[in-house]
């Protein structure tokens, strides 16, 4: 059985959107693509949403893998409460808004072509930078940095409390091995690891 993955630039222009594959994951951020791609820019949300379904309806696939982002959850104040796939959406970055919109876009074109979908929202992954030299994460822009000696400053949103969960990108795989043999028609699953910190405490650790 065949895996496809989707490089976004080349996909968006792409101008035969037919897959000759089982699973498709679609992983790409339109709005992180802007930042690191300025061949991006010209394309909008709607030019996206519409490659993706028509995509979907062309392909002869019968389950596709959503990377979503625990980002849909919105910002973490209890430390003792983890994230569960029933709790409201309540996202607060363009970056979570773009996943919730997809998400909801992506379910409801599998549900009406029958198709199995399986949605995976996982913390914030790292270890990019280590595999391919690319920086998307906090983690990795901070590694990045620190490799290169890069002489910059960096600006923490809010006070610097949010909590998150780290995974790494061999645990993320991990994960997509074992939604790749399941067998149910829908399913959402949130990925991490079990271990909460602050950004400040990631920073101090980094530091010290």
């Amino acid at each position: 059985e065949d895996w496809t993955f989707i490089s976004l630039t080349k996909f968006l222009d792409n101008k035969s959107l037919t897959l000759e594959t089982n699973v498709l994951v679609i992983a790409s951020s339109l709005h992180l693509a802007k930042i690191k791609a300025p061949e991006v820019k010209k394309y909008s949300f709607d030019d996206w949403k519409c490659k993706i379904v028509k995509l979907i309806k062309n392909s002869k696939i019968s389950r596709l893998i959503y990377i979503s982002s625990a980002a849909v959850y919105g910002l973490q104040s209890n430390p003792s409460h983890l994230f569960e796939e029933l709790d409201v959406l309540n996202g607060k970055s363009e970056y979570a808004f773009e996943k919730i919109r997809l998400e909801k876009i992506i379910n409801s074109t599998c549900k009406d072509l029958g198709i199995k979908l399986y949605i995976l929202r996982p913390s914030g992954f790292f270890g990019h930078y280590a595999m391919s030299g690319t920086a998307h994460s906090f983690l990795d822009t901070l590694a990045k940095a620190i490799h290169l000696k890069e002489d910059r400053e960096f600006i923490i949103e809010h006070n610097g409390e949010q909590i998150r969960d780290y995974l790494y990108i061999d645990d993320v795989i991990d994960i997509m091995n074992s939604l790749y043999n399941l067998n149910r028609p829908f399913i959402i699953i949130n990925g991490g690891s079990g271990e909460k910190y602050t950004i400040n405490q990631v920073v101090r650790m980094i530091r010290d």
